[in-house]
């Protein structure tokens, strides 16, 4: 019988990396291999640590550039993934506008789906 070993190698994205003061962003893993546990450590932010697969909602309350790592861990083996100077929090942002509809032109009583993907952590919308 042959054993597979499956090797294990740490990465992550964030859905923004450069962001104002008191943004809450999220994570994603992108590991490869197959990891059974997660640990996260979020430089500067509340929390500052996580065991999710995917944190969501990590906030950053003050000015600064931070790094972000994760270990990714099974039965065999571990990795880590740092990256030094991923997140910069700045209060000189404003959020980017950006949006786009399913439909441009359309018949009368049609509704068209618009989607918001402005970035910056907008928290107003008019």
């Amino acid at each position: 019988m042959k054993i597979i070993t499956t090797h294990l190698s740490a990465d992550f994205d964030a859905e923004e990396t450069t962001i104002p003061t008191g943004c809450a962003i999220d994570f994603a893993d992108l590991s490869t291999g197959v990891p059974m546990s997660w640990q996260w450590t979020f430089e500067g932010a509340t929390p500052s640590s996580s065991t999710d697969k995917n944190p969501q909602s990590i906030f950053y309350p003050d000015e600064g550039t931070y790094n972000v790592t994760l270990i990714v861990t099974n039965s065999e083996s571990s990795d880590t993934k740092v990256k030094s100077g991923y997140i910069t929090v700045s209060s000189d942002l404003l959020p980017e506008v950006y949006f786009y509809a399913d439909d441009s032109i359309t018949c009368s009583n049609k509704a068209v789906q618009f989607y918001d993907m402005s970035q910056n952590c907008p928290n107003h919308w008019d």
